[in-house]
């Protein structure tokens, strides 16, 4: 099987881990490698890794769910943006 290393591209892991809200697993299964080496990579782009509990929220909840759509993630998208500036 041909490992896809989209993990290295800080602009496509932004997207599948900070907007789509996609898991470090999940991530991993689409790259074939595994959920370390996602995190070492979110770690070198700069991207904060989730805390247990807004994983399990996500997991639970999605990232737009609720009566507010994106209210869940978008805390989350502040943090990865300020510590951008």
């Amino acid at each position: 099987m041909l490992r896809k290393r989209w993990y290295r591209d800080a602009h496509w892991l932004t997207h599948k881990y900070v907007l789509e809200g996609r898991s470090q697993r999940e991530i991993a299964k689409i790259c074939g490698c595994t959920h370390p080496t996602v995190l070492t990579w979110l770690k070198r782009h700069g991207i904060p890794a989730r805390s247990v509990s807004e994983g399990l929220l996500l997991h639970h909840r999605g990232p737009t769910s609720g009566s507010l759509p994106g209210t869940l993630i978008y805390p989350f998208r502040a943090r990865v943006k300020h510590e951008e500036d």
